[in-house]
């Protein structure tokens, strides 16, 4: 008070600061000594409720300053004051919680005379007409006295040790003043007042949250009970109690049921329920609603009431429209969450599943009527994904419900009801219903419905059936029906007109056609071997056969009745099933199989238009189904072990031939069909020579003749003066006898006298590829012209490779030749650069060689290795020498390899066992290199040939070089080097100036 008066006379600044920051102090020390022996933490308290009621001072600052007309506002002091009133409020508080610890009730009395206080400060504050500052601390401290009542609540109710009140009333009491502040501030307060209500109803909205959090896990433990229990799934009985809740999560669930309704009331009353208000209650009566479903006890209860709820959460988002959309998320949510709750929890038993199942099935189609238009495919397919999930469980569930006794005649399955689902699904969705789907939304479904019932099929057929004669069962009868069912769906899906805007699904229908065919037709036979009716197993192998003969013909049939069921996807779902034959029939059954293929890709190749003058890509299957006609009779042969071909084969190739002159006869004007008889030329002559060239026989003579009829017809159509008449017959025919040669060739790769069909051969072939290019050329047929070259690489590649196979020890003449022919080749074609001999004959050539030589030193073992390096090396330098000539190419790009691979092969030899003849040869050319690259002056032979004689020199020369060394004294080697150190550094200008004038030189070579 002393520095109070000392500022109202003085008006000195230093004394109001000192008075107010002083004062509150002192109060809360008076206080709290005179209440040193109250109770415990008591004086603790009072203490700081006294200071913090002394810096209410701050209320008369504006007045004192009014009355005595001082020039500054005190508003360091108000700071000072409202910051030490906030540190004793948090310390009063503190304090709170133990004072008085025997009297339960203390809580409730020391945290209200802290709301009273709090009010104290925080109207005022709220209500300053100055400073929008304090405005919003005044908030603040509205907020904190909001949080009181519930702190205190909890409080008391933990001293009085009753679970059930600090379930109930911290929430309450929070929920009530939250709702209560927030009405006033929104209905009756005035703009000014408006504050106060809002601070508190946001410390009270803060309490009732962190009361809503605990009151909810308390809430939640029965459901979490129901959820996380182990129980056997469907045994249990419709009305026997799941669970038996505890008294607090029954206080838990009617508290939360208790805030909702309070704050409902009080909001409706007020005309506030909308908005975020009504959001937040609808969020919180969700939760409570699902944690009461427990308490409902009987598993066939709860799965009735939730489906109700469920569809009373439909009725609303039907009936009312005009609902928000943060509104309509927790009602949505209430037609998700409770069917799925009603889903888990019906497991207990068998009814209660059931009707879980269907009435999820049901809300979810209602659901996806009420949703966006985005939304329904994704939900229709969530729909058809749940609904065969319930449809395998199903069987499960009723076995375990109703367990079997006696002997019965079987009970279908999970593969077997899930492919009925899925034909019964893939049927419905095939009808178009107006209004119920779009045809994306139907084909997504099918394709779905598709993929269940194959994978059911598929694992239905690999279980075996019950033994011949024991009479028809139940699964197999189900099977049966299912895949009707299928057959039935595919057949609506391909036909209907309606069906055409729905491409995806027509487009899955046609390729699963030969498919869903086939499983009826193997559910069929296995209904009737159960009656009696056995089939032969290898008549039923053909029955992937007829289904996709069966499949093709209705595809053909649709063509030329102009009705468009998507033939192209029919044949390729018959060419999977077909595929899937084939692989089957690997063991036995290949050739029937293949036949069947072979009838089909007839039909296949016949459009609207016919075959032989049809315009359609489709006529180019025909030689597929020529193909897959010799490969049966091949392998029918082959597996009968036949060695007479002769009378198998000639036929085929005869009546080809007639074909391809048929044709001819004809005389078309194009080269479409020109292009047509030559390949039906080269198939029928191909049909016998490659047959009989690569079919075993007890002497040569077969292999002799196929070997010169092929030769003639290489030889004789590129030859016969005609011009530029028939190439494309010529061609063909060259082609055939081709191949005849080299299957002859191939089969004798590693019998006596290999080289010789290898060297008759590969002139009968190059010489095949020089009249193709004189042809070409006749013609002004440039592709045809640069064929020739390919086919003369093709030859010596081929020629490489038969050679390879042969390679054996002590072959050195034979190495020597054939590196040097191939190298040879490979120097023509990049020299020569005109059909045949072309730079892809020289690469070709080039590859043979390497592959030969590294063979041979590999395989065959050669000594010495100059027998292939050497060849290699000289046609590599005379390939280089013809780069250079009339160009300004330099000698290491055109010599450099060759040298490489001429020097370096001995030069590493020299650090081995060496002989006298290769040391001698080497230094010699090692010199001649030398000479002739400084006489030409070409750079790389004069490096090379310089270098690697030095290398070789000392390498032979080591020996000596060692004994004088070991011989002379070291301190000898030491002087003379250093002599050499310092003659060069007594010129060292001019040795540096040597030195580039040497180094220019021999940059100056080319």
């Amino acid at each position: 008070m002393l520095f109070v008066i000392w500022f109202r006379f003085s008006r000195l600044r230093v004394a109001s600061v000192a008075a107010f920051s002083t004062f509150p102090i002192g109060a809360g020390l008076l206080a709290a000594g005179l209440t040193a022996d109250a109770a415990p933490y008591l004086d603790l308290y009072f203490g700081f409720l006294a200071s913090a009621v002394a810096t209410l001072v701050w209320v008369f600052l504006d007045p004192l300053v009014e009355r005595m007309h001082y020039p500054v506002a005190l508003t360091a002091e108000r700071i000072a004051l409202l910051t030490l009133g906030s540190v004793a409020a948090i310390g009063a508080t503190l304090s709170a919680v133990f004072a008085v610890p025997d009297w339960a009730w203390a809580p409730a009395v020391t945290m209200g005379a802290l709301v009273i206080l709090g009010l104290a400060h925080g109207i005022p504050l709220t209500l300053h007409e100055r400073s929008a500052g304090l405005r919003r601390v005044g908030v603040v401290v509205c907020a904190a006295v909001g949080l009181l009542p519930a702190a205190a609540a909890a409080l008391v109710s933990l001293r009085t040790e009753s679970p059930i009140a600090l379930i109930w009333w911290p929430l309450l009491l929070g929920v009530v003043v939250a709702a209560g502040c927030d009405v006033f501030a929104s209905r009756w307060a005035s703009v000014r007042a408006r504050g106060a209500f809002s601070g508190g109803a946001l410390g009270a909205g803060i309490s009732a949250a962190v009361a809503f959090v605990s009151v909810a896990v308390v809430a939640a433990l029965p459901l979490v009970n129901i959820l996380s229990a182990r129980r056997t799934a469907w045994v249990g009985e419709p009305f026997a109690p799941l669970v038996t809740p505890s008294e607090q999560s029954i206080a838990a669930v009617l508290a939360l049921a208790a805030a909702v309704i309070v704050a409902g009331v009080a909001w409706f009353a007020a005309r506030l329920l909308s908005g975020p208000r009504a959001i937040g209650a609808a969020w919180v009566a969700l939760v409570g609603v699902a944690f009461a479903i427990p308490f409902l006890a009987a598993p066939l209860v709860i799965v009735v009431v939730c489906l109700a709820l469920a569809a009373a959460a439909l009725w609303v988002l039907a009936r009312f429209t005009e609902l928000s959309v943060s509104l309509r998320a927790p009602v949505r949510t209430a037609a998700i969450l409770l069917p799925a709750l009603a889903y888990i929890v019906s497991f207990a038993e068998f009814w209660s599943w059931s009707l879980a199942s269907v009435g999820a099935i049901g809300v979810a189609l209602a659901f996806r009527a009420a949703s966006k238009v985005e939304a329904r495919l994704f939900l229709l397919l969530g729909t058809v994904a749940f609904l065969f999930v319930s449809v395998a469980l199903a069987p499960i569930a009723v076995h375990e419900a109703f367990p079997p006794t006696g002997v019965d005649r079987g009970v279908a399955g999970v593969a077997e009801w899930l492919a009925v689902a899925a034909g019964a699904i893939a049927l419905i969705l095939a009808v178009p219903v107006r209004g119920f789907a779009t045809a994306l939304e139907r084909s997504g479904g099918f394709v779905l419905a598709a993929i269940a019932g194959t994978v059911a099929f598929g694992w239905q057929l690999q279980f075996e059936s019950a033994a011949p004669g024991t009479g028809i069962m139940v699964p197999d009868v189900v099977a049966f029906a299912a895949g009707v069912l299928a057959v039935a769906a595919i057949a609506v899906w391909l036909t209907a007109p309606q069906n055409r805007d729905a491409s995806v699904g027509r487009i899955a229908a046609a390729l699963l056609a030969a498919l869903a065919l086939w499983t009826v037709v193997v559910e069929a036979v296995r209904i009737l071997s159960l009656v009696g009716i056995t089939i032969d197993p290898a008549a039923g192998a053909v029955i992937p056969g007829v289904v996709v003969l069966i499949v093709v013909v209705a595809g053909y049939v649709s063509a030329l009745l102009n009705a468009d069921i998507g033939r192209t996807w029919t044949d390729a779902g018959a060419v999977i099933l077909f595929v899937g034959a084939l692989v089957a029939a690997l063991g036995s059954n290949l050739p029937i199989i293949l036949l069947f293929g072979a009838l089909a890709t007839v039909v296949a190749a016949i459009d609207a238009d016919g075959l032989l003058r049809s315009t359609s890509w489709r006529r180019h299957l025909g030689w597929l189904a020529l193909a897959l006609g010799v490969g049966a009779l091949w392998v029918q042969l082959g597996r009968a072990d036949v060695t007479s071909l002769e009378p198998y084969v000639l036929p085929l190739s005869a009546a080809l031939l007639v074909v391809a002159v048929l044709v001819w006869s004809f005389r078309p004007s194009t080269d479409r069909y020109r292009l047509g008889i030559a390949a039906l030329v080269f198939a029928g002559l191909s049909a016998s020579l490659v047959p009989l060239a690569i079919s075993d026989a007890e002497t040569t003579v077969r292999s002799v003749v196929v070997g010169i009829v092929s030769a003639v017809l290489v030889i004789v159509p590129l030859f016969v003066p005609l011009g530029d008449r028939a190439v494309a017959e010529r061609t063909a025919i060259a082609l055939a006898g081709a191949t005849g040669v080299v299957a002859t060739v191939a089969r004798h790769a590693q019998s006596p006298g290999s080289d010789i069909w290898l060297a008759v051969g590969f002139v009968v072939l190059a010489a095949g590829a020089w009249g193709l290019a004189r042809l070409a050329r006749d013609a002004a047929i440039p592709p045809l012209e640069r064929a020739s070259g390919v086919a003369l690489a093709v030859t010596v590649a081929f020629g490489g490779l038969v050679a390879l196979v042969g390679v054996a020890p002590d072959q050195e003449v034979r190495a020597l030749v054939l590196v040097s022919a191939a190298t040879a080749i490979a120097v023509l074609g990049f020299v020569i650069r005109r059909s045949p001999l072309t730079p892809v004959v020289g690469w070709a050539g080039y590859g043979v060689a390497v592959l030969l030589s590294i063979s041979a030193l590999t395989i065959g073992q050669i000594d010495p290795f100059e027998v292939v390096t050497v060849p290699l090396a000289l046609g590599l330098l005379v390939h280089g020498w013809f780069r250079m000539r009339g160009s300004e190419l330099r000698s290491w790009p055109a010599l450099g390899p060759g040298l490489v691979v001429l020097l370096i092969p001995p030069l590493i030899a020299d650090y081995g066992p060496s002989v006298l003849w290769r040391a001698v040869a080497l230094g010699v050319v090692a010199l001649a290199v030398l000479v002739a690259g400084l006489l030409l002056r070409w750079q790389a032979p004069f490096v090379l040939g310089g270098v690697v004689l030095i290398w070789h020199a000392i390498a032979q020369l080591w020996p000596w070089i060692s004994d004088l060394y070991e011989t002379v004294p070291w301190w000898l080697w030491l002087g003379i080097g250093g002599a050499i150190l310092i003659a060069l550094a007594a010129r060292y200008e001019h040795r540096i100036q040597n030195a580039r004038s040497i180094v220019a030189s021999i940059s100056a070579l080319r």
